[in-house]
């Protein structure tokens, strides 16, 4: 019997709670089966890591297909302005590590502007001991992960040399109006520039980019995770958008669909907010 099953882990440190959001494993042994995936932008990034398959990276592509010959490939994603179509053959298995915002600057030796200098890079920041760990995760794949890499990535934290910027992200995050960003500089003691120029060494962004993206990810949770459905007109005043139409136009910027297109096609995989379209 073939088998594709998704399943999502929280870490349970709770010094690792606002670092990494949830681990991930997505399994299936269907021998030719392809699976066709439309990933959306996100204010979180990721690593992800296949096991005995061949990854061939383009712009707003991935094709990914078995080769036994190969170890392991390990991708880091900053996914904040491409829908990237990801194409997938069977069999395969793959781990995913999705940070949140600022997180994975916590294990990195380098700046994160010098790391992901593109949408995905193949990486090996985080050394021999994770490729190590994640192989011997996708050779037990059916098997609970979380106590191991909550170990590996406790054992491997930095402090903390964004505090400021996190202070910022969390204000873009809380905020229920959006006042100008020379406002937002001034409330840091930062000019326009500065705090332009920390968001592009920080996160490899503008702060306008970084809060449409809070944004838009916010306002597909709200209407996700609804026990009642909302209204997008609801919708639209509850994530701060001038009006319907407005909404609208920035889910079509972003997703390339109408809200209501994008809704209906849009699916949940796990038990957190990882909503991909099949294609």
């Amino acid at each position: 019997t073939s088998t594709d099953h998704f399943i999502t882990y929280t870490p349970k440190a709770p010094e690792l709670s606002g670092i990494v959001a949830y681990y991930y494993l997505h399994v299936c042994d269907e021998v030719d089966a392809e699976h066709r995936y439309v990933y959306y932008p996100h204010y979180r990034n990721a690593i992800t890591c296949y096991l005995h398959s061949d990854v061939d990276l383009k712009i707003g592509l991935a094709n990914v297909k078995p080769d036994a010959s190969a170890g392991l490939t390990t991708l880091f994603s900053r996914n904040y302005d491409e829908r990237i179509l990801v194409s997938i053959k069977a069999p395969f298995t793959k781990l995913g590590v999705a940070f949140e915002p600022l997180g994975v600057q916590r294990f990195l030796n380098r700046k994160f502007s010098e790391v992901a200098v593109q949408t995905s890079v193949r990486f090996a920041e985080l050394g021999e001991g994770f490729d190590e760990l994640a192989q011997m995760v996708l050779s037990c794949p059916m098997e609970d992960p979380t106590s191991h890499l909550d170990r590996f990535f406790l054992e491997n934290l930095q402090p903390n040399k964004a505090a400021e910027m996190e202070r910022i992200v969390a204000h873009l995050f809380a905020e229920k109006e959006h006042s100008p960003l020379e406002e937002l500089a001034r409330e840091y003691g930062l000019s326009l520039r500065s705090l332009q120029r920390k968001f592009k060494d920080h996160l490899m962004c503008s702060p306008r980019e970084y809060r449409r993206l809070i944004r838009f990810r916010s306002a597909v949770n709200t209407y996700q995770f609804a026990e009642r459905q909302t209204s997008f007109t609801q919708l639209a005043l509850e994530h701060n958008y001038y009006d319907q139409p407005a909404f609208i136009k920035h889910f079509k910027q972003i997703a390339g669909k109408s809200p209501r297109d994008f809704f209906n096609h849009i699916q949940q995989y796990g038990s957190e907010d990882t909503f991909w379209t099949k294609a």
